[in-house]
């Protein structure tokens, strides 16, 4: 085998919507800490948020740009 499933997510951006809440919160938290840069969607934008510190936290990687947040209910504002 050529290479651990970590190399494979470097370099790699990932959607995952439904990323404020259990499933999608732990499979964005999972991709991220294994090198991929994750776009985090979902209902609710402070919870988004709060994943997002969780994630940079976890990986270090506060500044580089490599997960965002946006939110899907109307009225939100647009990703940040």
């Amino acid at each position: 085998m050529a290479g651990s499933s970590t190399e494979s997510l470097v370099a790699k951006c990932i959607l995952v919507t439904g990323a404020t809440d259990r499933l999608g919160r732990e499979t964005a938290f999972r991709l991220a800490v294994n090198g991929a840069s994750v776009l985090v969607y979902g209902r609710d934008r402070a919870q988004g948020e709060e994943i997002i510190t969780t994630i940079q936290e976890h990986t270090r990687r506060r500044d580089d740009g490599n997960v965002s947040c946006g939110c899907l209910r109307d009225g939100c504002d647009d990703a940040g």
